[in-house]
């Protein structure tokens, strides 16, 4: 998929131990699903500033970084001024950090309140999904459906009485009656229909 604006950056900070065995099919997979993932060996090149390439460039366009947290890179001295930056870019509202834990390393105190991604009994691919929802905005959250037909109403203010089965009935009859042109309503069709609703028949009779 070619790269452009819509495809949202992710920095993906981590030790070389962890690349082979995780970092790089973890990105291939990101980039496959439409995330432009930045890895320092696809984008520094010989002659290039690593610090600007990093910091300039990786991490202040991103607008997701992702720290790879494993016992390999929490003592890490760029990992720790990398996710610095991050919680910089953070707290100005310019990226969302995403931390992944590969094993039982413990987790830096400035990212204990966030909540990470736990990738010990996870393949590639799940972490993968996981991170492209965030991404793009995918949920797994059920849409709202309809409210029910007695909730229809139920914010009207009583007028001169009405109640919220009232003001429905109202409705209903004079539906009815711009409906057949007939100048009347079929007051048994619209008890039969509340029913169906659910609506208790003594409250429609009365």
């Amino acid at each position: 998929m070619p790269e452009n604006e819509d495809n949202p950056r992710a920095f993906i900070s981590h030790a070389s131990d962890d690349k082979e065995r995780f970092v790089v099919p973890f990105a291939q997979g990101l980039r496959a699903n439409g995330i432009d993932a930045w890895l320092d060996k696809w984008e520094i090149k010989p002659g290039d500033s690593i610090v600007d390439k990093i910091f300039e460039v990786g991490i202040a366009k991103a607008k997701i970084f992702i720290v790879i947290l494993s016992k390999n890179s929490i003592e890490k001295k760029w990992v720790k001024e990398e996710l610095d930056a991050a919680i910089v870019a953070r707290v100005s509202k310019q990226s969302r950090i995403i931390p992944i834990r590969l094993d039982d390393c413990p987790v830096p105190e400035a990212l204990r309140a966030t909540a990470w991604i736990n990738a010990s009994d996870k393949e590639v691919s799940e972490i993968v999904m996981e991170v492209v929802n965030v991404a793009f905005g995918i949920t797994s959250k059920p849409p709202i459906g309809d409210p029910p037909k007695q909730a229809e109403n139920a914010g009207l203010k009583e007028i001169n009485g009405l109640t919220a089965l009232d003001a429905r009935i109202l409705h209903m009859v004079v539906d009815q009656v711009i409906e057949s042109n007939r100048g009347i309503a079929d007051l048994s069709e619209i008890r039969q229909q509340l029913v169906n609703d659910g609506f208790n028949l003594r409250d429609i009779e009365d």
